[in-house]
C-alpha cells in the first residue's frame, strides 16, 4: 500500500493518546501482547443467532463491583470470547485457526440443540478441547429439547451404559430463560456461586434505575410528569380539573410516604415508587378510572425514562385494557394510551410493525373532535414514516401536526409542539436542508426556554445532540464535538451510562470523533455504547447494529493487523438490520456498504465484491439513482474494482458517481474528496502518473479546506 508522505495511518497512530482500551484482540496485537480467550463458543451453523447473542452477552457483561472486590478478581470483564464464523463443510479436519482458538481458550461453551447434536464439527471441537486436559471446563447452553440436543462428546454413561445428560444452563422460556442462563454460564466461567451472582446482578439492575431520595423535591422531580399531565389536562377541558386534583393528592401521598421512609433511615428509590404506584392504587381510585389510567400511563412512561422497557410494556398493556374496558376502544382515553404503546414500540426499533397499526386506527383519531389528540397521532405517524424512509409522507404528517398545534394555546401544547419541531428538524437535516433544520432546532430551544421546568434538562440534552449532528453536517466539527460532549455529560448525570439516551449520545460522539481522526477515543466511546445497548436491549435493536458498524469502521481505521473483529461486527450488524427491517428499507444496503468498505480495507476484495454490488443495487432501489448514498456505494464498487484489476468497471462507477456529486449539496464535499481519491488511484493503477498526482493534490486541497483532521484519513 503506497502512502502519501507524512500523511496516513502510521503518523496518525503516533499522535493518539496512550492506549486505554483493550477490549479487542487487535489492540493487544498492536501492543505485541498475546490474546487469551475466556471461552470458546462451539455451535452448529443453524444456531448462529444463539451464538451471536451469547457472544455479545459475555463480552459485554460487567461483573458487579462488589463481586470483583470480594473475590479479588483482576477485572470487571470476562475478557475476549472466541466465536468462529467459518463453515467447515468442505474441510476434512478442524482448521488451524479453530485449534488455535481452542488452545488459547480457558473454557468451552457448547450451544446444545438438535443441530449441534448432529454436527460432526461441534463434537470434534469438544473432543479436541477435552484432549487439552480441560474436560472439566466444558459448559452447556441448552436451546432445544434436552432429549435430542446434547452432542455425544459431552455425554457420560452410568454403570448400565445409559447416557447421562450434563448439567446445562437452559435458555429456553420453559427453563432458566435467556438472562438467567447467561448468568449461570458466567458464574461457571468465574467459578462463583450462581445465587450470589444472581443476587448481586438483581441489586445492580435495581441500582441502575435508582435515585436516592435525599429530599421530597428529588422525588417530585422524578415523578413530576404526573403534575405536568394533570396541569395540561386541566387546560384541555373543564372536566379534567377533578382528575388533576385527584392525581395531585395521590402524588402528595406518595411523597409523604417517601419522606417518612427517609426519616427512618431507609433509601427510597424512583423504582420503588413506580412499583408502588403500579401495584397499590388506593381503593378510592377504583371508582375513578380516569385517574387510575393517568397514573398507569405516567408510571409506564417513567419506566421508559429509566430504561426499563419490559416493565413499561406490561404497565401499558394493563393501562390499555383499563381504558378500553372503562371508556370504549374508540374513546380518547383508549386512543391516547394506544399512542403511548406505539411510542414504546418505536423506542424498541419496531417501526415496521407500529406504523401499520397506527394507519389502521387513524380514522378513529380523525373522527374525534380533539385537535390535540389528532396532532399527537400525526406527529407519531410522521416519525414512524421517517424511520421507514418514507420521507415525503413523514414531512406531510409533521407539517399537519404543527399546523393543528398552531391553532391551540401554546401553554397547553408546548411539549407536543416541541416533539414535532425536533422531528421536523431531524428530517430536514437528513434531506440536506441544513439552514431550515437549524431554524427548527433554534425554535425548539426557544420554546424550551419559555416553558421548560423539571423535564427540561433531558429535553435540552436531546436537542443539543441533534443540533450537534447538524453542525457536523455544516462542517463545524469542533463545535459539534463540544455540544455532543455537553449533551453526553448531561445524560450521564441524569440517567447513568446504562440508559438508552446515554447510549445514543455515546454512539454519536464516538462516530464524530472517528470522522475527525481521534480513533482511540472514538473506539472507547463506541465500546461503552455497545455495552450499554447490549445491556438494555436483549433483542435486535437498530441502535445496537449502528454502533457495531461505527465500531467496526473505527477498528479498521486503526489499521489493526487482525481484521477479523471488525468484519465480525459489521457482518452481525448487517444480519441484525436485515432481521429488523427486511428488504424494503435502506438500512440493510447501507450496512452492506459498510461491510463492503471494511472488506476492501482489509484487502479482501473478492469477499467485498458481492456486498458492494448489493449495496449499490439496494440503495438505488430504496433511495433512487441520484441519492448521495448511491454515490458512496459507487465509490466503494470502484475501489473494489481497482483492487481486482477491473479498471473499466471502476471508470464506469466513477463516472456515475461524478454525475450525482456534481449536483450534490455542500455537505457532500467530503464525499467528493473520496471521489477524487479513487480517481487518483485509478490513474495510478493505469500508469498515468501525472494525472494521479493531480487528483491526489486536488483531494488534499479539498480536505484542507474542510478540517485539518481530515488529512489523517488520506491514504492510498
Amino acid at each position: 500500500m503506497i502512502r502519501t508522505p507524512g500523511i496516513g495511518r502510521a503518523s496518525r497512530r503516533a499522535k493518539v493518546d496512550p492506549l486505554s482500551w483493550r477490549s479487542f484482540s487487535c489492540f493487544l496485537e498492536l501492543m505485541g501482547l498475546s490474546v487469551p480467550f475466556k471461552a470458546f463458543i462451539s455451535y452448529a451453523h443453524a444456531d448462529e443467532r444463539w451464538a451471536s447473542w451469547l457472544h455479545r452477552g459475555l463480552e459485554g457483561y460487567r461483573i458487579p463491583r462488589s463481586v470483583v472486590e470480594r473475590h479479588g478478581l483482576d477485572s470487571n470483564r470476562l475478557g475476549a470470547v472466541f466465536r468462529d464464523r467459518d463453515e467447515l463443510a468442505s474441510s476434512s479436519d478442524l482448521t488451524a485457526s479453530i485449534k488455535e482458538g481452542l488452545e488459547r481458550s480457558a473454557n468451552l461453551i457448547v450451544v446444545c440443540s438438535r443441530a449441534a447434536a448432529g454436527s460432526r464439527w461441534v463434537n470434534e471441537e469438544i473432543r479436541y478441547f477435552q484432549s487439552l486436559d480441560r474436560g472439566r471446563r466444558v459448559f452447556c447452553l441448552l436451546v432445544d429439547d434436552p432429549a435430542e440436543s446434547f452432542p455425544a462428546a459431552v455425554l457420560s454413561t452410568d454403570d448400565d451404559g445409559a447416557n447421562i445428560e450434563p448439567l446445562a444452563a437452559d435458555a429456553r422460556d420453559v427453563g432458566d430463560g435467556r438472562r438467567d442462563a447467561r448468568l449461570k454460564l458466567i458464574s461457571g466461567l468465574l467459578d462463583l456461586d450462581y445465587d450470589e451472582l444472581r443476587q448481586r446482578e438483581a441489586g445492580r439492575r435495581l441500582k441502575r434505575m435508582t435515585i436516592a431520595a435525599a429530599s421530597a423535591g428529588v422525588i417530585a422531580l422524578a415523578l413530576g410528569v404526573l403534575s405536568v399531565i394533570a396541569l395540561t389536562a386541566s387546560h384541555r377541558a373543564e372536566r379534567e380539573a377533578t382528575k388533576a386534583q385527584a392525581i395531585s393528592s395521590y402524588l402528595q401521598d406518595m411523597l409523604t410516604q417517601a419522606d417518612t421512609a427517609r426519616n427512618e433511615g431507609k433509601e427510597v428509590t424512583v423504582r420503588e415508587l413506580l412499583d408502588r404506584a403500579n401495584r397499590e392504587l388506593p381503593e378510592s381510585l377504583a371508582a375513578e378510572p380516569e385517574v387510575a389510567l393517568s397514573i398507569r400511563r405516567t408510571v409506564a412512561n417513567t419506566y421508559v425514562g429509566v430504561g426499563d422497557f419490559e416493565q413499561a410494556g406490561e404497565v401499558l398493556d394493563d393501562a390499555l385494557a383499563l381504558a378500553r374496558e372503562s371508556f370504549g376502544a374508540d374513546s380518547p382515553e383508549a386512543l391516547e394510551t394506544f399512542l403511548d404503546h406505539l411510542r414504546l414500540e418505536r423506542r424498541l426499533g419496531k417501526a415496521p410493525e407500529a406504523l401499520p397499526l397506527l394507519e389502521e386506527r387513524f380514522s378513529d383519531f380523525q373522527a374525534l373532535n380533539d385537535p390535540w389528540l389528532l396532532a399527537s397521532a400525526l406527529q407519531l405517524r410522521g416519525e414512524l414514516a421517517f424511520d421507514l424512509v418514507r420521507v415525503d409522507e413523514a414531512r406531510t404528517h409533521l407539517d399537519d401536526s404543527l399546523a393543528l398545534l398552531d391553532s391551540l394555546e401554546e401553554a397547553e401544547t408546548w411539549e407536543l409542539r416541541l416533539g414535532s419541531l425536533v422531528s421536523m428538524a431531524t428530517l430536514l437535516r437528513r434531506e440536506g436542508e441544513l439552514d431550515e433544520a437549524e431554524r427548527f432546532h433554534r425554535e425548539s430551544l426557544a420554546l424550551l426556554d419559555r416553558h421548560g421546568g423539571a423535564p427540561s434538562a433531558a429535553q435540552r440534552a436531546s436537542i443539543q445532540n441533534n443540533l450537534a449532528l447538524l453542525l457536523r453536517d455544516k462542517g463545524d466539527a469542533k463545535a459539534a464535538i463540544e455540544l455532543l460532549r455537553e449533551s453526553l455529560d448531561t445524560r450521564v448525570r441524569l440517567n447513568g451510562e446504562s440508559h438508552p439516551d446515554t447510549a445514543i449520545a455515546m454512539t454519536n460522539l464516538g462516530n464524530l470523533l472517528r470522522q475527525q481522526g481521534a480513533l482511540m477515543e472514538a473506539a472507547e466511546y463506541l465500546v461503552r455504547s455497545l455495552e450499554a445497548h447490549q445491556a438494555i436491549y436483549e433483542e435486535d435493536y437498530p441502535g445496537t447494529a449502528i454502533t457495531m458498524q461505527h465500531l467496526a469502521s473505527t477498528l479498521i481505521d486503526l489499521d489493526c493487523s487482525a481484521p477479523g473483529e471488525p468484519i465480525r461486527l459489521a457482518t452481525e450488524a448487517l444480519a441484525m438490520l436485515e432481521r429488523i427491517f427486511g428488504p424494503a428499507h435502506p438500512a440493510p444496503p447501507i450496512s452492506a456498504l459498510t461491510l463492503c468498505s471494511i472488506l476492501n480495507d482489509a484487502g479482501r476484495p473478492l469477499e467485498a465484491q458481492p456486498q458492494c454490488e448489493r449495496a449499490e443495487t439496494g440503495l438505488v432501489t430504496q433511495l433512487g439513482a441520484e441519492h448521495s448514498w448511491v454515490a458512496l456505494a459507487q465509490l466503494a464498487v470502484a475501489e473494489n474494482a481497482i483492487q481486482l484489476g477491473e479498471l473499466s468497471l471502476a471508470e464506469q462507477e466513477l463516472n456515475a458517481a461524478q454525475n450525482i456529486l456534481e449536483n450534490a449539496e455542500e455537505g457532500e464535499t467530503l464525499t467528493y474528496a473520496r471521489y477524487e481519491h479513487q480517481r487518483g488511484r485509478l490513474a495510478y493503477r493505469s500508469g498515468r502518473w501525472d494525472e494521479a498526482r493531480d487528483w491526489f493534490e486536488r483531494e488534499l486541497a479539498l480536505r484542507q479546506s474542510l478540517q485539518p483532521a481530515h488529512l489523517s484519513l488520506i491514504h492510498i
